[in-house]
């Protein structure tokens, strides 16, 4: 009876290593060129924007679309929200094997030996160039004739070139219209594990229709810094911006903090904002949200801001009072603590 419980065991293991079927994680890299593109457009005027998306990775099935992004710059399915003058007129698909042959290793053919030194005959230079084959003309597969929301095969290192037009008819609303060039991954096939999960891949499309420039500006909605801080904390930045006008605009300027012996920039990161959206402002250090070292005395923080590269001015000043006071807290209970006891004896 021992003797078949263990046989019976024994093929239930083997058979579970036999029939287990295969799987492995896919490898996806995409890279998409550019990633952001800005453009103020009169009503009646039409562009034309490249777009090039690389596979650094594994072969993975690929769709495209056109999408809308919400008012804090996220990708949303909003039929509604994606305008109708914003296509996709041209799509190419450039095989890897086109790729590697654009640039072919020349090797200069002779039409007959002569002495290092000698320069070729007229009749050996035609020939050379006779014989020198052409390189190869690059492996396209046009797919703009697909629906934009089917699936196709893009293959390791293959390359897809996209050409987006835009051109708003006269009579459109003057304003801002955000969109997405967005693409979606797959896994190429029911053997890839679940690691493989499905990833999205946005180029954000800025659209301001104007005849003259819609007008920007923005105020400071978060500025909080307590009157007090401890020496040894550093500085927490606790500040944001909000777009208050009528187009989207990049953020740019510093932080300027002066004490009682000196002052020291800190540049903010530069963000886009666009209307109505509010964000934290970040500074340029590997901490983003936090002043680090050591402070003593009286400090004045202040924000000095401008949009893009113009002369309009988002600016606002605190002042705080910087001391050690955990420090000497810890020193006044030890002293009281000694003093008790000492009463005490």
């Amino acid at each position: 009876m021992k003797f078949i419980k263990a046989l019976t065991f024994i093929l239930i293991f083997l058979k579970s290593l036999i029939f287990t079927p295969f799987t492995h994680a896919q490898s996806i890299s995409l890279s998409l060129s550019p990633p952001v593109t800005e453009v103020m457009i009169k009503p009646g005027v039409s562009v034309s924007q490249t777009y090039l998306l690389t596979n650094n990775g594994d072969d993975t099935i690929l769709t495209f679309q056109i999408l809308a992004l919400d008012g804090n710059g996220i990708v949303i399915d909003d039929k509604e929200k994606i305008v109708p003058w914003l296509e996709i007129v041209s799509a190419q698909l450039i095989s890897p094997s086109s790729l590697n042959q654009e640039n072919p290793t020349k090797t200069p053919v002779s039409a007959a030996k002569g002495p290092s030194n000698s320069l070729p005959s007229p009749i050996q230079t035609d020939l050379a160039q006779k014989f020198q084959p052409p390189p190869p003309a690059p492996i396209t597969e046009e797919i703009k004739n697909l629906p934009l929301d089917k699936p196709f095969l893009f293959k390791k290192s293959g390359q897809l070139k996209m050409l987006v037009k835009i051109s708003p008819p006269i009579g459109t609303p003057q304003q801002d219209y955000y969109q997405s060039l967005a693409f979606s991954t797959a896994p190429i096939s029911a053997n890839i594990s679940r690691s493989a999960i499905k990833q999205s891949l946005n180029s954000l499309i800025l659209i301001s229709v104007t005849d003259s420039g819609l007008p920007k500006q923005a105020k400071i909605t978060i500025f909080n810094l307590p009157r007090i801080v401890d020496s040894f904390d550093g500085i927490n930045i606790d500040l944001a911006v909000k777009n208050t006008g009528q187009t989207f605009f990049h953020i740019n300027g510093q932080l300027l903090l002066k004490g009682l012996i000196g002052q020291a920039k800190f540049p903010i990161i530069p963000r886009i904002h666009l209307t109505g959206q509010e964000k934290e402002i970040l500074i340029d250090s590997p901490n983003t949200k936090k002043i680090s070292g050591f402070f003593l005395g009286k400090y004045t923080l202040k924000a000095d801001f401008i949009l893009d590269e113009g002369s309009l001015k988002v600016d606002g000043e605190k002042v705080f009072y910087a001391l050690p006071w955990k420090m000497l807290s810890v020193l006044i209970a030890a002293a009281m603590l000694m003093k008790k006891r000492s009463s005490k004896k």
